[in-house]
């Protein structure tokens, strides 16, 4: 895959590469880690929410983050985001994921083992509606191993990140796919499925998402009938910019257990 650009950013690396029907975004970053990311007081992480300063990173053998576009654009029209405006070109192929992982990985020959390698299907598309990305995934689980001193010494952590669109008619069956086969079997449970909910009003929520996205009864009935998670639960994502959360509505829709 032809490197186009190398953007160089304080936690890494911005680049665009050439896709097999046109350009494609992808990230190749380093981590804060959980004291300056995280606050969980059941983990005795208790420190103030605010602004996450530039600071000292973690080594990419213990975390390596590298985020993927699953389209050439979007078609969801989401309102807080630039992609929009690119139009759609359709789906990004399975060698185009595979191979935006590898460009990123080749920028640091020098890192010969990972503890944890998260992959994020959430760059530029809606990551349901484009079918390589589980097939791209299944062929990464088995070259990733190739790219490091000795063989298995990468910890795979591939996540897709959704906003539940309204026209993947068969988004059931996908999430279901992903998680029974790839999270909770393939991967032990090493793989996340990130749900973007953002809000708890559905108004704020059909104008956020311009109307493409389930409501949260229908995200709810579908959330149910995925397998329980092995390893690390489902994740619920909120943008927090003054939109409602009804943290009461949340625990009441989503099993705390799950």
């Amino acid at each position: 895959m032809k490197l186009l650009r190398n953007l160089q950013v304080p936690t890494g690396n911005i680049l665009v590469v050439q896709g097999e029907h046109g350009k494609l975004e992808c990230l190749s970053l380093a981590d804060y880690g959980k004291s300056v990311n995280v606050k969980a007081d059941f983990l005795g992480i208790d420190r103030e929410l605010k602004q996450v300063k530039h600071t000292s990173l973690l080594p990419l053998e213990d975390k390596w983050v590298i985020t993927t576009s699953s389209q050439y654009g979007c078609p969801i029209k989401c309102q807080f985001c630039d992609t929009a405006r690119m139009g759609f070109g359709g789906n990004a192929t399975k060698r185009d994921i595979i191979n935006q992982v590898l460009t990123a990985i080749q920028l640091h020959p020098e890192v010969k083992f990972c503890n944890r390698l998260n992959h994020h299907h959430a760059r530029m598309g809606e990551p349901t509606l484009n079918a390589n990305v589980i097939t791209a995934t299944e062929a990464l689980i088995e070259i990733l191993p190739e790219y490091f001193e000795v063989h298995n010494s990468i910890v795979y952590h591939p996540v897709i990140s959704t906003m539940m669109p309204r026209q993947q008619r068969a988004l059931k069956n996908y999430l279901y796919l992903w998680c029974d086969e790839i999270k909770n079997d393939k991967l032990k449970g090493e793989a996340g499925l990130q749900l973007s909910i953002n809000s708890t009003s559905e108004k704020e929520r059909k104008e956020m998402f311009s109307g493409n996205a389930l409501t949260l009864n229908e995200i709810v009935y579908i959330v149910e009938k995925l397998p329980p998670p092995r390893g690390r639960k489902y994740t619920l994502n909120f943008a927090i910019a003054g939109y409602e959360i009804d943290a009461e509505m949340l625990a009441s829709a989503f099993d705390p257990k799950y």
